[in-house]
């Protein structure tokens, strides 16, 4: 439920036209924004994809489909912010929600290989 409400706030947020978001910090630092944004849209599907069962690895296929869900989302806010007054589709924008997923990914890995190696030296 997180990662639907998370998503939720990014669709509302990006609803909104331009004139209501010209503050100086999100236009200064607006790839930032994003990335940190999709960082934590990423960690939160990651979550949800993980269920009751944690023990089957990330790698196998909780990473690829939590990018996949990332990218397709990122996709679909640029679509959607196209048909926002003073709003418009930018490649950058989508880079930037990209490069928010892989460092999501690159956290869940690096947990998970942390995880394991915990779980060995403690058997």
């Amino acid at each position: 439920m997180p990662a639907i409400l998370w998503a939720g706030l990014i669709f509302v947020a990006s609803s909104m036209p331009a004139s209501r978001l010209q503050g100086w910090i999100l236009h200064r630092f607006d790839k930032a924004v994003h990335v940190v944004i999709f960082y934590i849209l990423g960690l939160l599907v990651h979550r949800a994809l993980r269920g009751p069962d944690s023990s089957s690895s990330p790698t196998s296929w909780r990473i690829p489909v939590m990018l996949l869900i990332v990218l397709g989302y990122g996709f679909f806010d640029e679509v959607h912010q196209a048909g926002t007054p003073g709003r418009s589709v930018d490649v950058k924008d989508f880079l930037a929600d990209a490069a928010g997923g892989l460092l999501a990914a690159a956290t869940a890995f690096i947990h998970h290989r942390m995880t394991v190696r915990r779980e060995r030296t403690t058997s």
